[in-house]
């Protein structure tokens, strides 16, 4: 009797996880690394004789809500916007601001959900150096990042989610920069967040 009741609570969960993640569902929530993204930025350039200099190490907090939908079972494709304040080793701080698309898809298991993530996100920032009076400086921003994660229910509509992640971001000044200097970063970061399954 015992095992008929676990293997019944079993499917129950399983199929309560598969509908999380079913067509047609939407999908709501968001995440942060709570200070555990780690990055470093190099300036690059097209200049004739510019030489790339080292890298420079900076730590980021970010704020990230997604909106989305599952356009078939386990695939759900959406909006992200990324909110992200670095400090810079260099003295230098920046703010950014980004959004675009995200594609998440989900391996529905008995107890969580693993899934990988790509996103793409475009914006801009502001970028000071860090002297007293320095004004900031106005960059465009393009990031490509991606990881995997795992979503834990913790309801039949919430999961929370840990995510570990790589992105690469290019942050360049549109106007007066004929050598396209801009300032190149890879960033590894655990982040975690809540999720509404509606």
């Amino acid at each position: 009797m015992k095992k008929i009741i676990l293997l019944a609570l079993v499917f129950a969960v399983s199929g309560i996880m598969n509908a999380q993640t079913e067509q047609g569902n939407f999908v709501l929530g968001g995440s942060s690394d709570l200070g555990l993204n780690f990055g470093s930025r190099t300036l690059k350039s097209d200049a004739e004789f510019f030489e790339e200099g080292d890298s420079v190490k900076s730590t980021d907090i970010n704020f990230s809500p997604i909106a989305g939908y599952f356009v078939m079972d386990n695939l759900a494709v959406g909006l992200i916007a990324d909110i992200n304040s670095s400090s810079i080793k260099d003295g230098s701080s920046e703010n950014s601001f980004a959004a675009g698309p995200f594609l998440r898809y989900y391996f529905p298991m008995e107890s969580v959900l693993p899934f990988v993530v790509a996103q793409g996100v475009f914006g801009s920032s502001n970028y000071n150096l860090g002297f007293e009076g320095s004004e900031d400086l106005k960059m465009g921003l393009t990031s490509i990042g991606g990881g995997a994660g795992i979503a834990i229910p913790l309801s039949d509509s919430v999961t929370f989610d840990i995510i570990a992640g790589y992105s690469s971001t290019t942050r360049k000044a549109s106007d007066h920069n004929p050598d396209n200097y801009r300032y190149v970063t890879g960033n590894f970061g655990i982040n975690f967040g809540l999720l509404v399954i509606l």
